[in-house]
């Protein structure tokens, strides 16, 4: 997978941190995309955080249905759920602030309309 090898493009990378992913979320997520299931060790090492960082991160990840952790011969590991995953949520968050910035019109023009 060509993502895999070049890692998030930083036009996608500055979207997420907009959406409110942590800079440790995001680096979990890169070390996650290159498709192997990590442990918990395995992936502090691999991002150099400590597993007490990566609990909260991954735990994000997991309530954002991004991440799962499956057992994998005995021992839970984390695994990215589907890059449709990532998709759904970013769907969701472009119409959440679609939404959001349509509510925010219609207060203007109500604010407006009631000064006029």
């Amino acid at each position: 997978m060509l993502v895999c090898m070049l890692g998030l493009p930083s036009s996608v990378e500055a979207y997420l941190r907009e959406g409110g992913f942590s800079a440790t979320e995001i680096l979990t997520r890169k070390k996650l995309l290159e498709g192997k299931a990590l442990t918990r060790r395995e992936l502090a090492t691999k991002t150099g955080k400590s597993t007490g960082v990566l609990d909260q991160a991954v735990l994000k990840l997991i309530k954002r249905l991004i991440v799962s952790k499956e057992v994998i011969n005995g021992s839970p590991k984390y695994v990215l759920a589907s890059l449709g995953a990532i998709t759904n949520w970013m769907q969701k968050d472009m119409r959440e602030k679609h939404n959001e910035l349509q509510r925010r019109e219609r207060d203007f023009e109500t604010f407006i309309n009631t000064i006029a």
